[in-house]
């Protein structure tokens, strides 16, 4: 189901510089050049031009699955960062989801702004704009967490996946992380979802990323201390498309 809002998201930024990191594999090796096409960092401000290119205003956190559950779900992809942090600046985007049974699931996901159903407008060529990823590894990153207090949320994060009509996602079936399902904390925790064996099939993303949530991973979609309809909630920031060129350091 495609609820609609008056938000538009999107940017494409791309920067090649050199840093260190860390791989998977706990070798210390060295990112001689990164490429980044982001989906989300900051929505303007009021009266503040809007500086974000095509491929962020193409996007929204608009698309909600089941049908049923569309009213149980809430977005702002304009949420004051200072509501969490009283020194931080820019937007979040804020999910809540409201529980009213077990056995329950939601996906929220980013699609093309405009569309009156899934899948009529398609997606955009991701592997176009990261440009020669020859050699590169390929990610979908994000920062997430939850609100403070004593319930954790666990959810899950995909790339791609949704058939539409007639559109539907290159990446056919989704990208997860590994471990799939994810236990966001009070803290920002750096997601990443690598893409590096799918870097042929990022070429028409209808839905380059979603966030799933069951009730039966989230202990607190059970009502607890008299709340009938207990909720989750978390928030993202800083969601991008990621292509990096290692070589280990000497």
């Amino acid at each position: 189901m495609l609820t609609r809002r008056s938000f538009n998201i999107s940017l494409v930024a791309l920067a090649i510089f050199a840093v260190e990191s860390f791989g998977q594999d706990s070798t210390r090796r060295r990112v001689i050049e990164e490429r980044v096409v982001s989906l989300y960092s900051d929505l303007p401000a009021a009266g503040q031009a809007d500086e974000r290119s095509e491929f962020e205003r193409y996007y929204e956190p608009y698309f909600y699955s089941p049908a049923a559950k569309a009213s149980h779900i809430a977005v702002d992809p304009g949420l004051r960062a200072s509501e969490l942090d009283a020194t931080a600046t820019g937007t979040l985007v804020e999910i809540a989801v409201r529980w009213t049974g077990p056995n329950e699931f939601v996906m929220i996901g980013f699609v093309p702004a405009g569309a009156t159903r899934l899948g009529a407008i398609p997606g955009m060529n991701v592997a176009e704009l990261l440009g020669d990823a020859r050699g590169h590894r390929i990610f979908l990153k994000l920062k997430a967490r939850r609100p403070a207090g004593p319930h954790e949320v666990r959810c899950k994060f995909r790339v791609g996946g949704l058939a539409g009509n007639p559109h539907r996602d290159s990446l056919k079936f989704p990208a997860t992380t590994r471990p799939e399902l994810i236990t966001l904390g009070e803290s920002w925790q750096e997601i990443s979802i690598e893409l590096t064996d799918n870097a042929a099939r990022l070429n028409q993303m209808l839905c380059p990323l979603s966030v799933v949530l069951e009730s039966n991973d989230n202990p607190n979609a059970r009502p607890q201390d008299g709340a009938r309809e207990p909720t989750s909630k978390l928030y993202l920031d800083d969601i991008r498309f990621v292509a990096v060129r290692e070589e280990p350091a000497r």
